[in-house]
């Protein structure tokens, strides 16, 4: 058909010889996205950024939002897990009119040999030798310069009349999350106290006051973020995060499509954890908990979302489950959540992490607190991150794609006779489009069932607006192997003989 090809810049009435030539990258680029980590974290820094900043690096973190900072060890912790990632941080100024937490530890005695204290802060050991005849006052003394010395610990060390006494760097409740800990490895790792002293810990306690966390909206404006770390799990500054990234005005609504899913965590009981975790239900929200553990609740989140990010990045739909999280430590045997305690807290919305005889940290099962549709019935569309990760990596295929190659395209109903180079699309060409792009799904192992899709999926011009095309897309995710049950209907061999 003559003048069938359309050109987007070369005229037709063009009278200069003797060629000219476009380019039409409609059929030859492949998008791909960048799949971000944000870190929300405290500084103890009143000058640092208040914007988000890309982090290049761990002495970076330290030396612009303090070394001491919470975002200083939630960067450290996420990047022992994921050295590829490209991270960002939003510095958080500490509240303001609360008060800061305190603990301490109380000596005794007098070392009758010489020895080790292996004092814990905030997860982080603090070893001060101890020679015979130290007394209470020295060995407090020397602990409190110990850690004054490593400079990285969230708190200040005094001490006086054989007592240690810690103070978090920032008020604030949330620094009442700081673990204080003795011989927290345990007589296996050769942790025990000089012989002739004895110790009183007393755990970080009245720290008040909460952060205000800034506006995201304004803040992060349309950057992407696939993977975010939030310290905070009070109510208030939970909804803030938790509004960004909704499905009617946030990241995952109709006309932002920036998606991204909230990693926390918090450290309690497993009672307080079932109660934290039914007053939730946001599907892009994990919330991990454990108990017993001396990283605090920051540094839990940041290291699980770093262990989860390069697996997601490398398959969306691949389940979580056993990736290795380091840096972090686990709790104590006596602590561990039992079997039938941990499936009443994955029922309630909480993610768990395992624990092998070593000690090492692994991914349980990383579900979202999403747990009821909008009537209150139990719903389990979103249990799992892996399936809002996988909703994320298709819907940006198809859209992608669609992007690419029909930018400028024209709209007409099936049947139309147009020339083959005409940039015209019909809902047939449209659905041709979605059963070749699920097809690279498919083979990517991320959806199943192309013929079910193709029959569910209809696309057809709108009824009101000629310049808009409509489509039920039924994709089928495929689900990651999260359980092998086997009936063993086993025989005896008297049976035989019978």
């Amino acid at each position: 058909m003559s003048g069938a090809i359309s050109f987007s810049q070369i005229p037709p009435n063009l009278r200069i010889p003797l060629l000219s030539i476009e380019f039409d990258t409609s059929q030859a680029g492949v998008a791909q996205f960048a799949q971000n980590t944000l870190i929300i974290g405290e500084t103890t820094n009143v000058a640092a950024p208040t914007g988000v900043e890309f982090a290049p690096s761990l002495a970076w973190v330290q030396t612009t939002y303090g070394v001491k900072s919470m975002l200083a060890a939630m960067f450290a912790a996420y990047t022992a897990n994921d050295s590829l990632g490209s991270v960002w941080v939003l510095g958080v100024q500490p509240a303001t009119g609360g008060a800061a937490a305190t603990g301490s530890v109380a000596f005794t005695g007098t070392a009758t040999s010489p020895g080790t204290i292996y004092p814990y802060v905030a997860g982080a050991l603090y070893q001060t030798a101890v020679n015979i005849g130290d007394t209470a006052t020295i060995i407090a003394a020397n602990v409190a310069a110990t850690i004054t010395a490593a400079g990285n610990a969230p708190v200040t060390a005094a001490a006086s009349l054989g007592t240690l006494t810690l103070t978090s760097v920032n008020v604030g409740a949330v620094w009442n999350s700081v673990s204080i800990g003795l011989n927290t490895l345990g007589t296996a790792a050769g942790q025990t106290l000089p012989v002739g002293i004895g110790a009183t810990v007393t755990a970080m306690a009245g720290g008040t006051g909460t952060v205000t966390l800034p506006n995201l909206d304004t803040t992060l404006l349309d950057q992407g973020f696939d993977f975010v770390v939030n310290p905070y799990t009070d109510a208030t500054n939970r909804a803030a995060v938790s509004a960004e990234w909704n499905n009617q005005t946030g990241r995952w609504s109709p006309l932002r499509l920036l998606y991204g899913h909230v990693f926390s965590a918090d450290v309690d009981t497993s009672a307080n954890l079932i109660t934290l975790g039914t007053s939730l239900n946001d599907p892009h929200l994990t919330m991990f908990g454990v108990t017993g553990t001396p990283t605090p609740p920051w540094s839990w989140a940041a290291a699980h979302a770093g262990a989860i990010a390069p697996a997601i990045r490398a398959d969306p739909a691949r389940p979580t489950q056993t990736l290795a999280v380091n840096g972090v430590i686990a709790p104590p045997n006596s602590t561990r959540f039992t079997k039938s305690t941990q499936q009443t807290l994955l029922s309630s919305g909480i993610a768990l992490s395992a624990y092998n005889n070593a000690g090492q940290v692994s991914v349980l099962r990383a579900v979202t607190t999403y747990q009821t549709n909008a009537f209150g019935q139990p719903d389990t569309s979103y249990l799992d991150c892996e399936t809002l990760y996988t909703l994320a990596a298709v819907s940006r295929q198809l859209g992608g794609a669609i992007q690419q190659k029909f930018p400028r395209s024209k709209i007409a109903a099936n049947g139309t006779r147009f020339g083959a180079g005409q940039p015209v699309v019909t809902p047939n060409v449209m659905k041709s489009e979605i059963v070749a792009q699920y097809q690279l799904m498919e083979a990517a192992g991320l959806v199943q069932s192309a013929s079910a899709m193709a029959a569910s999926t209809v696309v057809a011009l709108n009824a009101s607006d000629p310049t808009r095309m409509d489509v039920l897309w039924a994709p089928y995710l495929i689900s990651g192997l999260r359980e092998v049950a086997i009936v063993n209907q086993f025989r005896l061999a008297a049976a035989l003989a019978a």
